[in-house]
């Protein structure tokens, strides 16, 4: 079972222009106002923007996910839910082998 990007994702929160170029941190943290200025948190530590990754390809596996068949409804349940954690659209993808 795998979760995976649709084509009609949308951008993630926090990405601008000024990410995207060749700013190093310290003139960019200038220019932006604290708004701006994203930290994630990653479970044992933080991350800021350019450490995080934010783009993922069209098609690419987000999750994966092995189980036996008598699980199926509480797994597929489990990744509707897991779903709203990353931005944009997802489409979950159930393997017939």
């Amino acid at each position: 079972m795998n979760i995976l990007v649709s084509p009609w994702a949308a951008t993630p929160p926090g990405v601008t222009s000024a990410v995207r170029k060749s700013h190093t941190t310290a003139m960019l943290l200038l220019r932006c106002p604290d708004a701006k200025i994203r930290i994630f948190d990653l479970g044992w530590k933080k991350a800021k923007v350019d450490e995080f990754p934010l783009w993922v390809h069209i098609g690419q596996v987000i999750m994966s996910i092995g189980t036996k068949l008598q699980n199926k409804e509480h797994v597929i349940e489990a990744v509707h839910r897991a779903k709203f954690k990353f931005p944009g659209h997802q489409k979950i993808h159930i393997s017939k082998k």
